[in-house]
């Protein structure tokens, strides 16, 4: 295998991770869309949707492509032993999250100074909560499988 061999097989797999980026998000979309997470009774649509989705989505995005560049750096570099360089960075992603979800999910428990129904609340915080489950579990599996299968490509694509 040549040097150009090698640099066409490394470039074709990143090109083809750059355009597979936004192939993620839309598919979260269709999945897990922020508007399924309704706002409690009392609340204005607008300003539950602006709490629910934050301003998070850009640093969102640019994790989750790191995340997939890792998984498909590790194929690549690594091959076979991938599994645990990925398994490490999904234990590490899951450790740094734990404490966010537990202040996320359950900051604030009621409205004290709202005329909003404490069940109602609940309600709108449970479809939350597993609105933001959803994406991080199939945003993760997404990055990651891309991340693997193009890195696949990627060496079948350097293979003599």
């Amino acid at each position: 295998m040549t040097t150009f061999d090698l640099t066409v097989g490394i470039v074709a797999g990143l090109a083809a991770l750059f355009v597979s980026r936004p192939c993620v998000g839309f598919v979260l979309s269709r999945i897990a869309p922020w508007d399924q997470a309704l706002p409690p009774k009392g609340v204005a649509p607008e300003d539950w949707m602006a709490a629910v989705r934050g301003t998070g989505a850009k640093s969102a995005s640019w994790l989750g492509g790191l995340e997939c560049l890792l998984a498909y750096v590790a194929t690549v570099a690594f091959s076979g032993s991938a599994g645990p360089i990925i398994g490490g960075w999904m234990a590490f992603k899951v450790a740094s999250k734990w404490e966010s979800w537990q202040n996320v999910v359950r900051v604030p428990e009621t409205l004290t100074e709202s005329n909003v129904s404490q069940l109602d609340f609940l309600r709108a915080r449970r479809q939350w909560a597993a609105l933001l489950y959803t994406r991080f579990l199939c945003g993760t599996l997404l990055n990651v499988l891309i991340g693997v299968l193009l890195g696949l490509m990627a060496l079948a694509m350097m293979a003599p």
